[in-house]
């Protein structure tokens, strides 16, 4: 039910569905990494503090980088949910937007598929709080122009 006491009736997410997804999003952010790592070897870096703080700071701003980017600019789709069919909306249907995003990837960097996998198939992940309703199967990936129809991909 949505704030304004709207029902909305969108199947939430399984636990196979989501981990399917985050192990794709996982292989896109380690195939970065691995570029990264690459590109510092190259490069002639010599010095392990230097070497250590770039690495650290690259995937610190990958694991939570590319999850905002993704799902402020692809409207709640990153690419591993959008191969499985997945969309974030907000408590109103709508896409979720930059603070939103945010806010699940800080708390699912930390949280979500980390040490703890016993989450419930109908439980909303932990960056699930506020104004996100969570996540969603879709019939589309496909952005709408409107908030309620976007949350049902139509």
């Amino acid at each position: 039910m949505t704030g304004e006491a709207v029902v909305l009736e969108l199947p939430i997410a399984q636990v196979a569905s989501r981990a399917a997804a985050f192990a794709i999003d996982v292989a896109v952010q380690a195939g970065a990494l691995l570029l990264f790592m690459l590109a510092l070897t190259v490069s002639g870096v010599t010095d392990e503090a230097l070497l250590a703080a770039l690495a650290l700071s690259f995937f610190v701003l990958v694991r939570v980088g590319y999850s905002v980017l993704f799902e402020t600019l692809g409207r709640g789709i990153t690419l591993g949910k959008m191969a499985m069919g997945l969309r974030v909306v907000r408590d109103d249907g709508g896409p979720v937007r930059f603070r939103q995003a945010l806010t699940r990837a800080l708390a699912g960097a930390i949280v979500d598929f980390g040490p703890v996998l016993a989450w419930s198939a109908v439980a909303p992940a932990v960056g699930d709080s506020g104004a996100v309703r969570g996540l969603f199967r879709t019939n589309s990936c496909a952005p709408a122009a409107s908030g309620r129809n976007f949350a049902a991909g139509k």
